[in-house]
Order: C-alpha cells, then sequence, then structure tokens
C-alpha cells in the first residue's frame, strides 16, 4: 500500500519473472521495491539470490514476508553484498516473520512504531532526493482477528498520514481484496480515510 497524496507517479503490479525482464515500463530505479512471500528465508535463500541475478535490477528495497526465521537465528548468512539486512521474527511460535533488504546507497533508521495486532512489521526512515519517506514490511497472521489488526494498523496509517511523510507499506495482510465482504471493505475504509491506497490486488 502506498500514500496516495505523496507519491504521486508509481508503477506497481504482480509479475512472473518472464513478464517482469520483458516489461519496457521498468526502466526507472531510482525508487524500486521488491516484495516476495518466500515462505522461509533459509530454505529458499539460495533460489532468492538467483532470482535477484536473473531479473537484474538493483532495487532499494526488498520486502521480505513468511521469513519463518526465529529470534537467534544468524542474520549474516542471510546476507547480500548490496543491501543491508533487518527483521522481525515470530516469537512462541512458528512461521511468520518479515525482512527488508535496504540498498547500501542509502542511511536509514529502524523506526519504533509499536505493535500492529497478529502480526509482524518493520518500518524504517530514510531519504531519497530529499525527501523522507517511511518504507515497511507487514505480515498479519492469517485466521487471526481482524478487529485487533486493524485498530493497530490505523493507528499506524494516521500516524504516517498527519507526519506527512511519505509512505510505502509492502507484505502480505491475508486479505482477498478481490471479494467484497465486511472485512474488504473495513479494510479499504481505513486505507481511504488515511489517504493509502492498495495497489496490489490479484491474489499473491
Amino acid at each position: 500500500m502506498t500514500e496516495d497524496t505523496s507519491i504521486t507517479n508509481y508503477h506497481c503490479n504482480s509479475y512472473s519473472v518472464d513478464d517482469f525482464k520483458a516489461s519496457t515500463d521498468l526502466c526507472h530505479e531510482s525508487c524500486s521495491f521488491l516484495h516476495i512471500n518466500i515462505r522461509s528465508l533459509s530454505k529458499h535463500f539460495d533460489d532468492f539470490v538467483a532470482l535477484l541475478s536473473i531479473l537484474q535490477r538493483n532495487f532499494l528495497f526488498i520486502g521480505l514476508s513468511e521469513t519463518w526465521l526465529r529470534p537467534e537465528s544468524d542474520l549474516n548468512q542471510f546476507n547480500l553484498p548490496s543491501h543491508n539486512l533487518i527483521s522481525c521474527e515470530r516469537v512462541n511460535s512458528q512461521g511468520g516473520g518479515v525482512a527488508l533488504y535496504i540498498n547500501n546507497s542509502l542511511s536509514f533508521t529502524r523506526m519504533n512504531t509499536g505493535e500492529i495486532m497478529h502480526s509482524e512489521s518493520i518500518f524504517i526512515e530514510t531519504t531519497i532526493s530529499n525527501k523522507e519517506i517511511v518504507v515497511g514490511v507487514v505480515y498479519r497472521k492469517p485466521n487471526t482477528p481482524f478487529q485487533g489488526f486493524s485498530d493497530s494498523l490505523e493507528a499506524f496509517l494516521d500516524q504516517m498520514s498527519v507526519s506527512g511523510r511519505r509512505c510505502i507499506v509492502m507484505g502480505d495482510v491475508n486479505i482477498d481484496t478481490s471479494v467484497i465482504n465486511s472485512t474488504t471493505i473495513s479494510y479499504s475504509t481505513l486505507l481511504h480515510a488515511n489517504n493509502f491506497t492498495q495497489v496490489i490486488n490479484t491474489p499473491t
């Protein structure tokens, strides 16, 4: 999701590897993002590195959901020479977790945003082209109560909206926005109320 009053020129979509490589409208790399639901970083790290080599793009930010890392995991084994890595692991149960790779060309500060219920999340502050931007990754655990998640997410989005900072959130909140029901309506409403737009609307 992106704050639509701040990011006016963006191109965002879901791609197969072949479609991504064949695309002619993705040449602008000044602010490029990639998100992958990796379902175990330790199991698929080599595949992840191979994918980045195939894509041949120097992404500024790479967000991962379902890393399945543990608090005691050694992040050094997942280093990319071109990026810094930070992680938020699920505690007290298996699965979940998010990670964010930040390009070495950027300095950044990890934010203390408080807990977004029923999820793992990371947010950082950085500056691109003399403009402050907040970048985050959120993974919501499936089949957990929507209300607690939405209330705490809305508190964060409201903070971003009031501050006027540009904000892009990657991840997987396990809400199928192609279906119209009370959950998707409430989710869309809280995004729009805080000037955010869901820019990926296909199942991932």
